[in-house]
């Protein structure tokens, strides 16, 4: 999650969800799951961040209250298992707080602040693929305050971490990076000397290049600064990207696939916050700042962002809209300008602290708090790259805090958030699945050869990120069908067919496999001749001029075995009726047809008999007939 969350040591006031119940989205079977508890009961949890891998392994980090103190603790779930049993990461005595939590290649990495012989200290830990978590680690050099940190990762797993540090005079920008041997290497100060840094971010990108954020004071106004460091290591001098006569701040930072930088901030124009944003593309330089909020809208909160793997960028802010608060978005594609904001929230509500994630095929979520102290939930919204944003669906119901999101690699998504009984008791953290993608196919068996008139064995082995996996069904192209993760299946006559499984989740989403199989006459046996099944022509009218899509029929049919299909085109007045050929394979063939049949053979107007005959070596179809209008 990308919100500054509250310390837990603030205590901040909140109160519990009811279990959500499966509530569809925009989109046939993309479903939000009922939420689940992640943290004990027993004692105060609060301060959720959440990450998910490429495969949809979800990790959730948080702040659980242990004899007084706040403690880091994680739980895991791996894709299409249970939840595992918190694990505390940051040592006992002293509380933590603004846990987290990023995951890319094999490993997942938390990052926390935590006190240390008068100081705060940034502490990691890490857990790869398969094992456990590694001891609590001091990142931050000590005999100075470090607080605030921030963390990224690549897909290969090397993470980067930013945080402030004061050197004796100001709160100054540093950073470090966790190589893939495990090593973090020495701290490395960003900002320059004189002022106070302020609210770090930083982001890499596919090729390993970082870019990390602040806030500076330069004597009249606070600045957004950036650094990057090179794919060889070494981090730029520091340069502003904000207007030099205005004031900005809380900047966020991400990275695109195609290498490109996106920063977006709040910055304020005579007595109104407003949201503006610059970008870098690869060897390029850093834009002109461009304002993404409206002037008579003013901002509650400084924005979020995201970027999908198209490069379309996502930016989300809490606005004033005339006498309301509204959640508003801004989309960027590649190359193009930011929209006009849009609001996501419903009128005469207080919404509060949206998070934005975006993933494959621009699949894009917006989670935010929303109502009152005493009957807030949390929200979500989303959508595709070219498709309108949904309707919002409640994740939560009352009272719920401090929302996060993130996305896998298939679309799927995980919610967390904080929550307190209804009447009082325990504070904990909760979260919800969105559940977008068909299940993962692990097996998929289909001969590539069988006889006719003996058995084949198929089968198909799935497992479904979130949800359970309710079957699969079978297709064998001979227009015969059946149901199971493993099946037998005979085919009557010699022919190639295209055998397809489908397998369903229990929210509806479905992954389709296919493969062809060619089957063979068995020994000794005579070939069966075919039989036309089916017969279809769509639409039954051609057009000789206007739209391509005018000028052309689909035509549909259904064979018991491999052969040449013959239609025999017939015309009152047209003494020598035309034909066209067509090899078909066993099961359903589909062709195009329009008014020319060959170089010199053309339909005119007029209505045509059109008689269609399969034929092989064992003998010919009876004929199907249908009727062809043509028409100028």
């Amino acid at each position: 999650m990308r919100t500054r969350l509250c310390s837990a040591v603030l205590a901040c006031s909140i109160a519990l969800a009811a279990a959500a119940a499966v509530v569809p989205v925009a989109g046939a079977a993309e479903t939000w799951l009922p939420a689940v508890d992640l943290s004990r009961l027993d004692v105060t949890g609060s301060g959720a961040d959440v990450a998910v891998d490429q495969a949809g392994n979800t990790t959730v980090s948080w702040l659980q209250q242990d004899n007084g103190s706040y403690r880091v603790q994680v739980a895991t779930r791996p894709a299409g298992q249970a939840w595992t049993d918190p694990v505390t990461l940051s040592p006992p005595g002293q509380s933590a707080t603004s846990p987290q939590v990023v995951a890319g290649g094999d490993r997942v990495t938390v990052v926390w602040t935590w006190p240390d012989a008068g100081y705060y200290r940034t502490q990691s830990s890490t857990r790869t693929s398969g094992g456990g978590w590694s001891p609590a680690e001091s990142i931050s050099l000590p005999g100075g305050s470090a607080i605030d940190a921030r963390v990224a990762v690549d897909a290969s797993g090397q993470v980067t971490a930013t945080w402030l540090r004061y050197d004796g005079s100001n709160f100054r920008a540093q950073a470090s990076t966790r190589a893939l041997t495990g090593t973090w290497s020495a701290p490395t100060t960003l900002s320059d000397p004189g002022q106070d840094a302020s609210t770090p971010d930083v982001a890499v990108n596919a090729a390993g290049t970082a870019v990390a954020v602040w806030g500076r004071f330069d004597g009249t106004h606070s600045r957004i600064q950036q650094s990057t460091r090179s794919t060889s290591g070494d981090w730029s001098i520091p340069t502003a990207i904000s207007d030099p006569g205005l004031s900005a701040s809380s900047p966020q930072v991400v990275g695109s696939d195609a290498g490109e930088f996106t920063v977006t901030w709040r910055m304020q124009v005579a007595g109104v916050y407003r949201a503006q944003s610059s970008s870098r593309p690869a060897g390029g330089s850093w834009s002109v700042p461009a304002t993404l909020s409206a002037a008579d809208a003013g901002l509650n909160t400084a924005p979020e962002l995201a970027v999908d793997d198209t490069g379309t960028l996502t930016a989300v802010w809490v606005a004033r809209v005339a006498n309301d608060f509204r959640v508003q978005s801004s989309r960027r594609q590649p190359q193009g300008a930011w929209s006009s904001p849009e609001n996501l929230s419903p009128p005469a509500v207080t919404p509060e602290t949206p998070s934005v994630t975006a993933g494959p095929q621009g699949i894009t979520t917006v989670v935010w708090a929303q109502g009152t102290a005493q009957n807030r939930t949390i929200q979500a919204v989303g959508r595709r790259v070219a498709e309108p944003w949904g309707s919002p669906v409640t994740l939560s119901a009352a009272t719920a805090s401090f929302p996060a999101i993130a996305l896998d690699s298939s679309g799927n998504a995980f919610s967390v958030w904080t929550l307190a009984p209804a009447g009082g008791g325990t504070t904990r953290v909760q979260g919800a699945a969105l559940d977008t993608a068909g299940p993962v196919v692990t097996g998929f068996v289909a001969p590539s050869s069988a006889t006719a008139g003996q058995p084949a064995a198929l089968s198909l082995a799935a497992y479904d990120v979130w949800s359970a996996v309710a079957g699969t069904t079978w297709s064998f192209g001979d227009g015969s069908t059946a149901s199971g993760a493993a099946v037998s299946h005979t085919w009557s006559a010699p022919g190639t067919y295209t055998v397809t499984a489908t397998v369903a989740d229990a929210v509806g989403n479905t992954t389709t496999r296919s493969s062809t199989i060619t089957v063979g006459a068995a020994p000794g046996a005579t070939p069966a001749r075919p039989a036309v099944s089916k017969l279809k022509l769509k639409p039954g009218t051609i057009h000789l001029t206007g739209p391509k899509k005018d000028r052309r029929a689909k035509v549909t049919v259904t064979v018991t075995t491999a052969s040449r299909l013959t239609l025999t085109f017939r015309k009152l007045g047209v003494k020598k009726p035309l034909r066209l050929a067509k090899n078909l394979t066993a099961g359903k063939n589909a062709f195009t047809l329009t008014a020319k049949l060959g170089k010199k053979k053309r339909l005119t107007i007029g209505t045509w008999k059109v008689t269609a005959v399969a034929k092989n070596a064992a003998g010919s179809s009876t004929a199907k007939k249908l009727t062809l209008k043509v028409v100028r």
